[in-house]
């Protein structure tokens, strides 16, 4: 062990140095330490004696910058590039009920235009003609909208989540004084459709395989992580409620008063567990072959 107190004056300054040096790999490599807020109460023990139990409880506020930057990798995993404002669960294919969509689309809001125009100018027969115009055009886009919503529920029932089960996470290099340089970590998670097709699921059997090795309970954050993952691909579609999250910045965001990462109070409470989710993965991730 290193005592600065045994040290000559002159070299304590070069021995803190040292140990803040230490202490620091020490909490990357061994994440868990820098996490941990306290021990969770064991279950029962099973018949196995080897059986491994998930006992920390992760808090935010003790997860160190360089692992706040390294979940927001993580994160990223999960959306691929980013997706242009406009891009469409739709599809690209010009099936019939995409093109009526687009079509009902144009003349709802070409009519709703042209009535509004004609209720100012006149005359007003043609103002109430182009609102019933747009009227029956809204009401068809709904129909049509409602029918490929339904057929892309009905067709992702229990299906794989899209983009499969193997996601690359390029963590920063903290040997890259200006973090130019990332280094790539592979991380395996099953996500599902719900049997309903509506909700995005972890598989039970890589939520528990993860609390296990990482020894962290992240229980309700496993069901956030999904809904994050699905809830942020939709904001980066233009579909979702909310601003366009930034890709490099999607969990832990910078803080107004200080140099820094936050973790947004909307988020903590939208997704509860979820940085518990983010911390299992992260002590879980094995490097890129």
């Amino acid at each position: 062990m290193i005592r600065s107190s045994s040290a000559a004056r002159h070299h304590h300054e070069y021995l803190a140095t040292l140990l803040l040096d230490t202490a620091r790999q020490e909490a990357l490599q061994r994440p868990l330490r820098a996490a941990q807020l306290r021990t969770a109460p064991r279950p029962a023990l099973p018949s196995s004696a080897h059986a491994v139990h998930p006992a920390l409880t992760i808090d935010p506020v003790q997860i160190l910058h360089e692992q706040r930057q390294e979940h927001n990798a993580i994160a990223a995993a999960f959306l691929g590039r980013p997706r242009r404002t406009g891009d469409s669960h739709l599809g690209t294919t010009a099936d019939e009920d995409t093109a009526l969509l687009l079509d009902t689309n144009r003349d709802r809001h070409s009519h709703a235009l042209l009535a509004a125009r004609y209720l100012l100018t006149g005359p007003d027969t043609l103002a109430r003609h182009h609102a019933q115009l747009a009227c029956d055009a809204e009401t068809q886009y709904q129909t049509v909208h409602a029918r490929i919503q339904r057929a892309h529920r009905d067709g992702r029932r229990s299906a794989p989540w899209q983009d499969g089960t193997t996601w690359t996470a390029h963590l920063p290099d903290h040997n890259d004084p200006d973090l130019a340089q990332t280094i790539p970590f592979h991380f395996h998670l099953d996500l599902r459709w719900s049997d309903d097709g509506l909700a995005l699921l972890v598989e039970p059997h890589d939520a528990a395989h993860f609390e296990r090795q990482s020894g962290i309970t992240v229980g309700r954050g496993w069901h956030s992580l999904a809904r994050w993952i699905l809830d942020t691909h939709a904001r980066l579609g233009g579909e979702g409620p909310g601003p366009r999250p930034r890709h490099e910045h999607l969990i832990w965001t910078p803080a107004t008063d200080r140099d820094g990462l936050r973790l947004p109070p909307t988020l903590e409470s939208r997704y509860p567990n979820l940085i518990a989710a983010l911390e299992a993965l992260r002590v879980t991730l094995t490097p890129a072959t």
